[in-house]
Protein backbone atom coordinates (compact mmCIF):
# COMPACT_ATOMS: atom_id res chain seq x y z
CA UNK A 1 0.00 0.00 0.00
CA UNK A 2 3.09 2.25 0.79
CA UNK A 3 4.27 1.89 -2.89
CA UNK A 4 0.32 2.83 -4.22
CA UNK A 5 0.78 5.78 -2.51
CA UNK A 6 4.16 7.33 -3.13
CA UNK A 7 2.96 6.51 -7.18
CA UNK A 8 -0.25 8.60 -6.02
CA UNK A 9 1.15 11.69 -4.91
CA UNK A 10 4.16 11.96 -7.60
CA UNK A 11 1.37 11.75 -10.16
CA UNK A 12 -0.68 14.45 -8.13
CA UNK A 13 2.37 17.09 -8.09
CA UNK A 14 1.27 17.29 -4.23
CA UNK A 15 4.41 17.66 -1.90
CA UNK A 16 5.59 14.76 0.11
CA UNK A 17 8.93 13.22 1.27
CA UNK A 18 10.07 11.12 3.68
CA UNK A 19 9.99 13.09 7.06
CA UNK A 20 13.96 12.62 7.49
CA UNK A 21 14.14 15.56 4.90
CA UNK A 22 14.51 18.95 6.31
CA UNK A 23 11.79 21.25 4.50
CA UNK A 24 10.00 23.84 6.37
CA UNK A 25 6.59 22.79 4.99
CA UNK A 26 7.26 19.34 6.33
CA UNK A 27 5.95 18.40 10.37
CA UNK A 28 8.41 15.69 10.99
CA UNK A 29 7.22 12.37 12.80
CA UNK A 30 9.01 9.42 14.24
CA UNK A 31 7.59 6.95 11.75
CA UNK A 32 9.21 8.29 8.75
CA UNK A 33 5.23 8.36 6.83
CA UNK A 34 4.43 10.31 3.64
CA UNK A 35 3.68 13.98 4.54
CA UNK A 36 1.09 15.53 2.33
CA UNK A 37 1.06 18.97 2.91
CA UNK A 38 -2.00 21.09 2.00
CA UNK A 39 -2.18 24.39 1.31
CA UNK A 40 -4.08 27.52 2.68
CA UNK A 41 -4.69 31.39 1.67
CA UNK A 42 -6.20 33.22 4.35
CA UNK A 43 -5.95 36.93 5.28
CA UNK A 44 -4.53 36.76 9.04
CA UNK A 45 -3.50 39.98 9.40
CA UNK A 46 -5.62 42.03 6.54
CA UNK A 47 -9.23 42.44 6.04
CA UNK A 48 -11.83 39.96 6.77
CA UNK A 49 -8.85 38.31 9.40
CA UNK A 50 -11.80 36.75 11.67
CA UNK A 51 -12.52 34.21 9.22
CA UNK A 52 -9.00 34.24 8.69
CA UNK A 53 -8.10 33.04 12.02
CA UNK A 54 -10.53 30.91 12.33
CA UNK A 55 -10.26 28.78 9.20
CA UNK A 56 -6.50 28.26 10.42
CA UNK A 57 -7.95 26.55 13.37
CA UNK A 58 -10.40 24.75 11.86
CA UNK A 59 -7.94 23.65 9.64
CA UNK A 60 -5.74 22.50 12.41
CA UNK A 61 -8.54 20.45 14.16
CA UNK A 62 -9.61 18.52 10.25
CA UNK A 63 -5.03 17.79 9.86
CA UNK A 64 -5.50 16.27 13.29
CA UNK A 65 -9.15 14.63 12.55
CA UNK A 66 -7.82 12.92 9.48
CA UNK A 67 -4.63 11.72 10.59
CA UNK A 68 -6.22 9.87 13.55
CA UNK A 69 -8.15 8.19 10.33
CA UNK A 70 -4.82 7.22 8.18
CA UNK A 71 -3.21 5.96 11.37
CA UNK A 72 -6.19 3.86 12.62
CA UNK A 73 -6.15 2.30 8.28
CA UNK A 74 -3.30 1.60 9.25
CA UNK A 75 -1.89 4.05 5.83
CA UNK A 76 2.05 5.42 6.31
CA UNK A 77 0.65 9.02 5.30
CA UNK A 78 0.36 11.74 7.11
CA UNK A 79 -1.21 15.35 6.21
CA UNK A 80 -0.42 18.69 7.22
CA UNK A 81 -1.38 22.45 6.77
CA UNK A 82 0.72 25.63 6.26
CA UNK A 83 -1.35 28.99 5.17
CA UNK A 84 0.11 31.56 3.34
CA UNK A 85 -1.18 34.73 4.46
CA UNK A 86 -3.15 36.96 1.61
CA UNK A 87 -4.19 39.57 3.55
CA UNK A 88 -6.95 39.19 1.40
CA UNK A 89 -5.78 41.56 -1.49
CA UNK A 90 -5.14 39.49 -4.93
CA UNK A 91 -2.12 40.82 -5.96
CA UNK A 92 -0.88 38.67 -2.74
CA UNK A 93 -2.73 35.99 -3.02
CA UNK A 94 -1.60 35.37 -6.58
CA UNK A 95 2.60 35.44 -5.39
CA UNK A 96 1.31 33.30 -2.24
CA UNK A 97 0.01 30.54 -5.12
CA UNK A 98 3.27 31.03 -7.16
CA UNK A 99 5.10 30.39 -3.72
CA UNK A 100 2.71 27.04 -2.95
CA UNK A 101 3.68 26.15 -6.50
CA UNK A 102 7.07 26.71 -6.28
CA UNK A 103 7.15 24.01 -3.19
CA UNK A 104 5.02 21.80 -5.14
CA UNK A 105 1.81 22.42 -2.90
CA UNK A 106 -0.90 21.51 -5.60
CA UNK A 107 -4.29 21.86 -2.99
CA UNK A 108 -5.02 24.60 -1.62
CA UNK A 109 -8.03 25.63 0.56
CA UNK A 110 -8.78 29.19 0.10
CA UNK A 111 -9.40 32.14 -0.77
CA UNK A 112 -11.89 33.51 0.80
CA UNK A 113 -12.60 36.30 -1.36
CA UNK A 114 -14.10 36.17 -4.88
CA UNK A 115 -11.29 39.01 -6.05
CA UNK A 116 -8.59 37.24 -5.15
CA UNK A 117 -10.38 34.33 -6.64
CA UNK A 118 -10.68 35.55 -9.65
CA UNK A 119 -6.83 36.69 -9.70
CA UNK A 120 -5.79 33.12 -8.99
CA UNK A 121 -8.23 31.31 -11.54
CA UNK A 122 -5.51 31.65 -15.11
CA UNK A 123 -3.24 30.32 -12.97
CA UNK A 124 -4.71 27.46 -10.98
CA UNK A 125 -6.21 26.24 -14.14
CA UNK A 126 -2.77 26.56 -16.53
CA UNK A 127 -1.02 24.78 -13.32
CA UNK A 128 -3.71 22.52 -12.66
CA UNK A 129 -3.10 23.13 -8.92
CA UNK A 130 -7.05 22.97 -7.00
CA UNK A 131 -8.27 25.99 -5.12
CA UNK A 132 -11.01 24.81 -2.85
CA UNK A 133 -12.73 27.98 -1.54
CA UNK A 134 -15.45 28.34 1.31
CA UNK A 135 -16.18 32.00 0.83
CA UNK A 136 -15.67 33.09 -2.51
CA UNK A 137 -19.52 33.71 -3.82
CA UNK A 138 -18.96 35.45 -7.38
CA UNK A 139 -21.63 33.70 -9.68
CA UNK A 140 -19.70 34.89 -12.71
CA UNK A 141 -16.70 32.18 -11.10
CA UNK A 142 -19.68 28.91 -11.53
CA UNK A 143 -17.39 27.88 -14.37
CA UNK A 144 -17.67 23.85 -14.89
CA UNK A 145 -14.26 22.01 -15.46
CA UNK A 146 -12.12 24.27 -13.92
CA UNK A 147 -9.42 23.85 -11.10
CA UNK A 148 -11.97 26.00 -8.42
CA UNK A 149 -14.14 24.29 -6.33
CA UNK A 150 -16.31 25.66 -3.88
CA UNK A 151 -17.75 24.28 -0.46
CA UNK A 152 -20.10 27.30 -0.21
CA UNK A 153 -23.24 28.30 -1.93
CA UNK A 154 -22.62 31.28 -4.73
CA UNK A 155 -24.47 34.97 -5.06
CA UNK A 156 -27.05 33.29 -6.60
CA UNK A 157 -28.19 31.86 -3.67
CA UNK A 158 -27.63 34.63 -0.97
CA UNK A 159 -29.02 37.23 -3.05
CA UNK A 160 -32.53 35.71 -2.97
CA UNK A 161 -31.77 35.18 0.89
CA UNK A 162 -31.42 38.91 1.86
CA UNK A 163 -34.07 39.89 -0.72
CA UNK A 164 -36.36 37.86 1.29
CA UNK A 165 -35.45 38.93 4.30
CA UNK A 166 -36.12 42.47 3.26
CA UNK A 167 -39.20 41.61 2.17
CA UNK A 168 -40.87 39.93 5.42
CA UNK A 169 -39.47 43.22 7.09
CA UNK A 170 -41.66 45.40 4.74
CA UNK A 171 -38.74 46.50 2.50
CA UNK A 172 -40.34 48.52 -0.68
CA UNK A 173 -37.31 50.17 -1.60
CA UNK A 174 -33.44 48.95 -2.03
CA UNK A 175 -30.63 50.93 -2.27
CA UNK A 176 -27.36 48.83 -2.98
CA UNK A 177 -24.30 50.43 -1.75
CA UNK A 178 -21.51 48.33 -2.08
CA UNK A 179 -17.52 47.68 -2.10
CA UNK A 180 -16.89 47.35 -5.83
CA UNK A 181 -15.20 44.03 -6.31
CA UNK A 182 -16.28 41.29 -8.47
CA UNK A 183 -17.51 39.16 -4.92
CA UNK A 184 -19.55 42.12 -3.55
CA UNK A 185 -20.47 43.25 -7.03
CA UNK A 186 -22.25 40.02 -7.38
CA UNK A 187 -23.81 40.13 -4.73
CA UNK A 188 -25.61 43.21 -5.02
CA UNK A 189 -26.48 42.19 -8.71
CA UNK A 190 -28.02 38.84 -7.54
CA UNK A 191 -30.10 40.58 -4.20
CA UNK A 192 -31.12 43.42 -6.69
CA UNK A 193 -32.58 40.99 -9.41
CA UNK A 194 -34.19 38.99 -6.34
CA UNK A 195 -35.64 42.36 -5.01
CA UNK A 196 -37.34 43.48 -8.03
CA UNK A 197 -38.70 39.79 -8.95
CA UNK A 198 -40.47 40.10 -5.61
CA UNK A 199 -42.05 43.45 -6.78
CA UNK A 200 -39.47 45.97 -5.01
CA UNK A 201 -37.85 49.02 -6.45
CA UNK A 202 -33.59 49.11 -6.79
CA UNK A 203 -32.69 52.47 -6.86
CA UNK A 204 -29.06 53.11 -8.55
CA UNK A 205 -26.70 51.44 -7.20
CA UNK A 206 -23.27 53.45 -5.43
CA UNK A 207 -20.06 51.37 -5.36
CA UNK A 208 -16.96 52.81 -3.75
CA UNK A 209 -13.58 51.65 -3.98
CA UNK A 210 -11.29 48.90 -2.39
CA UNK A 211 -8.77 50.97 -0.57
CA UNK A 212 -10.30 54.46 -0.57
CA UNK A 213 -9.52 55.97 3.37
CA UNK A 214 -12.14 59.13 2.98
CA UNK A 215 -16.00 57.90 2.95
CA UNK A 216 -17.45 61.52 2.91
CA UNK A 217 -17.94 62.15 -1.29
CA UNK A 218 -19.51 58.37 -1.50
CA UNK A 219 -21.59 58.67 1.88
CA UNK A 220 -23.04 62.39 0.58
CA UNK A 221 -24.33 60.81 -2.33
CA UNK A 222 -25.55 57.77 -0.36
CA UNK A 223 -27.41 60.26 1.80
CA UNK A 224 -29.13 62.81 -0.77
CA UNK A 225 -30.02 59.27 -2.57
CA UNK A 226 -31.42 58.55 0.93
CA UNK A 227 -33.42 61.61 1.40
CA UNK A 228 -35.02 61.50 -2.08
CA UNK A 229 -36.02 58.09 -1.32
CA UNK A 230 -37.43 58.39 1.83
CA UNK A 231 -39.30 61.88 0.55
CA UNK A 232 -41.16 59.54 -2.47
CA UNK A 233 -41.62 56.07 -0.48
CA UNK A 234 -41.63 56.86 3.58
CA UNK A 235 -38.20 56.05 6.09
CA UNK A 236 -39.78 52.56 6.72
CA UNK A 237 -40.02 51.22 3.09
CA UNK A 238 -36.17 51.90 2.38
CA UNK A 239 -33.29 49.45 2.93
CA UNK A 240 -29.47 49.95 2.20
CA UNK A 241 -27.72 47.25 1.05
CA UNK A 242 -23.94 46.95 1.67
CA UNK A 243 -21.98 44.14 1.12
CA UNK A 244 -18.32 44.90 1.58
CA UNK A 245 -16.02 43.36 4.38
CA UNK A 246 -14.45 45.16 7.38
CA UNK A 247 -14.10 48.56 5.94
CA UNK A 248 -17.99 49.17 6.72
CA UNK A 249 -16.22 50.12 10.18
CA UNK A 250 -14.88 53.11 8.58
CA UNK A 251 -17.93 54.05 6.82
CA UNK A 252 -19.92 53.77 9.96
CA UNK A 253 -17.29 55.78 11.83
CA UNK A 254 -18.68 58.83 9.38
CA UNK A 255 -21.96 58.80 10.22
CA UNK A 256 -23.07 60.45 13.41
CA UNK A 257 -25.73 59.13 15.81
CA UNK A 258 -27.84 62.34 14.82
CA UNK A 259 -28.22 61.56 11.46
CA UNK A 260 -31.41 61.62 11.06
CA UNK A 261 -30.89 59.86 7.04
CA UNK A 262 -28.24 57.10 7.39
CA UNK A 263 -28.42 55.92 11.32
CA UNK A 264 -32.10 55.53 10.56
CA UNK A 265 -32.97 53.75 7.80
CA UNK A 266 -32.70 49.53 7.98
CA UNK A 267 -29.07 48.44 6.15
CA UNK A 268 -28.43 44.96 5.54
CA UNK A 269 -24.77 43.12 5.46
CA UNK A 270 -23.07 40.62 3.08
CA UNK A 271 -21.43 37.56 3.77
CA UNK A 272 -17.86 39.71 3.98
CA UNK A 273 -18.91 40.94 7.28
CA UNK A 274 -20.89 38.60 9.01
CA UNK A 275 -19.44 37.49 12.52
CA UNK A 276 -16.65 40.06 12.27
CA UNK A 277 -15.00 40.74 15.70
CA UNK A 278 -13.84 43.95 14.27
CA UNK A 279 -17.40 45.23 13.35
CA UNK A 280 -17.79 44.95 17.11
CA UNK A 281 -15.61 48.56 17.85
CA UNK A 282 -19.15 50.35 16.26
CA UNK A 283 -21.74 48.30 17.99
CA UNK A 284 -24.26 51.13 18.70
CA UNK A 285 -24.46 51.86 14.62
CA UNK A 286 -24.44 48.24 13.65
CA UNK A 287 -27.26 47.35 16.15
CA UNK A 288 -29.42 50.69 15.48
CA UNK A 289 -28.91 50.33 11.45
CA UNK A 290 -29.55 46.39 12.02
CA UNK A 291 -27.19 45.19 9.59
CA UNK A 292 -27.85 41.39 9.81
CA UNK A 293 -25.66 39.49 7.90
CA UNK A 294 -26.59 36.28 5.57
CA UNK A 295 -24.00 33.28 6.76
CA UNK A 296 -24.75 29.63 4.69
CA UNK A 297 -25.99 28.18 7.41
CA UNK A 298 -25.46 24.64 8.59
CA UNK A 299 -28.90 23.04 8.77
CA UNK A 300 -29.43 19.46 10.48
CA UNK A 301 -25.66 19.34 11.10
CA UNK A 302 -25.32 20.53 14.64
CA UNK A 303 -24.14 17.28 15.87
CA UNK A 304 -21.85 17.01 14.01
CA UNK A 305 -20.49 20.52 13.81
CA UNK A 306 -21.09 21.26 17.60
CA UNK A 307 -17.84 19.91 18.85
CA UNK A 308 -15.98 21.58 16.36
CA UNK A 309 -17.21 24.97 17.27
CA UNK A 310 -16.22 24.48 20.28
CA UNK A 311 -12.73 23.56 19.19
CA UNK A 312 -12.73 26.41 16.99
CA UNK A 313 -13.69 28.74 20.11
CA UNK A 314 -11.60 27.01 22.67
CA UNK A 315 -8.05 28.44 19.76
CA UNK A 316 -9.27 31.64 18.83
CA UNK A 317 -12.25 32.92 21.40
CA UNK A 318 -14.65 33.51 18.23
CA UNK A 319 -18.02 31.69 17.45
CA UNK A 320 -16.93 30.55 14.10
CA UNK A 321 -19.78 30.49 11.14
CA UNK A 322 -20.06 28.00 8.59
CA UNK A 323 -17.43 29.70 6.23
CA UNK A 324 -14.74 28.45 9.09
CA UNK A 325 -16.54 25.20 8.85
CA UNK A 326 -16.44 24.59 5.26
CA UNK A 327 -12.61 24.74 5.65
CA UNK A 328 -12.73 21.63 7.82
CA UNK A 329 -14.91 19.71 5.51
CA UNK A 330 -12.94 20.64 2.52
CA UNK A 331 -9.49 19.56 4.49
CA UNK A 332 -11.31 16.42 5.68
CA UNK A 333 -13.26 15.61 2.44
CA UNK A 334 -9.62 16.20 0.74
CA UNK A 335 -8.01 13.51 3.34
CA UNK A 336 -10.81 10.70 2.58
CA UNK A 337 -10.38 11.24 -1.64
CA UNK A 338 -6.63 10.98 -1.18
CA UNK A 339 -6.95 8.20 1.54
CA UNK A 340 -9.54 6.35 -0.42
CA UNK A 341 -7.45 6.27 -3.88
CA UNK A 342 -5.75 3.13 -4.92
CA UNK A 343 -5.80 3.33 -8.59
CA UNK A 344 -2.57 3.59 -10.26
CA UNK A 345 -3.94 5.70 -13.34
CA UNK A 346 -3.95 8.75 -11.55
CA UNK A 347 -3.63 12.61 -12.86
CA UNK A 348 -4.58 15.59 -11.55
CA UNK A 349 -8.15 15.48 -13.52
CA UNK A 350 -8.80 12.39 -11.35
CA UNK A 351 -7.83 13.97 -8.00
CA UNK A 352 -10.22 16.55 -8.98
CA UNK A 353 -13.10 13.97 -9.72
CA UNK A 354 -12.27 12.06 -6.87
CA UNK A 355 -12.64 15.13 -4.41
CA UNK A 356 -16.34 15.94 -6.29
CA UNK A 357 -17.14 12.19 -6.05
CA UNK A 358 -16.18 12.60 -1.85
CA UNK A 359 -17.95 15.30 -1.37
CA UNK A 360 -21.15 13.69 -3.08
CA UNK A 361 -21.02 11.61 -0.28
CA UNK A 362 -19.95 13.49 2.59
CA UNK A 363 -22.06 14.86 5.32
CA UNK A 364 -20.24 17.16 7.48
CA UNK A 365 -19.92 20.02 9.72
CA UNK A 366 -21.69 22.18 7.17
CA UNK A 367 -23.98 19.35 6.40
CA UNK A 368 -24.06 17.52 2.83
CA UNK A 369 -21.01 18.92 0.55
CA UNK A 370 -22.89 18.11 -3.03
CA UNK A 371 -21.63 20.11 -5.70
CA UNK A 372 -23.61 21.18 -9.08
CA UNK A 373 -22.05 21.12 -12.54
CA UNK A 374 -20.31 24.17 -11.66
CA UNK A 375 -17.83 22.97 -8.57
CA UNK A 376 -19.94 25.00 -6.82
CA UNK A 377 -22.90 23.94 -2.96
CA UNK A 378 -25.52 22.94 -4.86
CA UNK A 379 -28.19 23.51 -1.57
CA UNK A 380 -28.00 25.80 0.89
CA UNK A 381 -29.67 27.43 3.70
CA UNK A 382 -28.82 30.72 5.46
CA UNK A 383 -28.58 32.44 8.98
CA UNK A 384 -29.35 35.93 9.21
CA UNK A 385 -26.86 37.36 11.97
CA UNK A 386 -26.86 40.68 13.78
CA UNK A 387 -25.00 42.39 15.94
CA UNK A 388 -27.62 42.64 19.37
CA UNK A 389 -26.14 44.03 22.89
CA UNK A 390 -26.64 40.81 25.89
CA UNK A 391 -25.55 42.19 29.34
CA UNK A 392 -24.25 44.78 28.00
CA UNK A 393 -21.93 43.47 25.29
CA UNK A 394 -22.23 42.93 21.43
CA UNK A 395 -22.58 39.55 20.19
CA UNK A 396 -23.77 38.72 16.81
CA UNK A 397 -26.87 36.72 17.14
CA UNK A 398 -29.05 34.75 14.98
CA UNK A 399 -31.93 36.96 14.13
CA UNK A 400 -33.90 34.91 11.44
CA UNK A 401 -33.40 31.81 8.95
CA UNK A 402 -34.05 31.40 5.30
CA UNK A 403 -34.31 28.29 2.96
CA UNK A 404 -35.21 27.92 -0.61
CA UNK A 405 -38.45 26.59 0.37
CA UNK A 406 -39.79 28.30 2.91
CA UNK A 407 -38.63 31.66 2.61
CA UNK A 408 -37.21 33.85 5.79
CA UNK A 409 -38.45 33.50 8.93
CA UNK A 410 -37.44 35.50 12.25
CA UNK A 411 -36.21 33.65 15.10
Amino acid sequence: MKHTFITLFILFGIFFSSCKENHNEIHNNDNSDTVIVIGGLFSITGNWNTLGKDAIAAADIAINQANAIAAERGLSIRFSFTNFDTKLLPNLALESLKEANSKKIQILIGPQSSAELTALKSYADSARILLISPSSTAGSLAIPNDYILRICPNDTKEGPAIASMMKYEAKSVMIPFWRNDIGNKGLSVSASAAFAKNGGIVLSDISYEPGITDYSKVLSTLKETCINAVKQYGINAVAIYNPGFDEVVDIASYITSNDTVLSSIRWYGGDGTVGSQVLLSQPNFFEKVGYPCPAFGIGEAFTKADPIILAIQNRTGNTPDAYALGVYDAIMITALSIMGSDSKDISKEFLRQSIVKQAELYYGATGWTILDENGDRKYASFDMLGLRSQAGKPLWQTVGTYSETTGYRPK
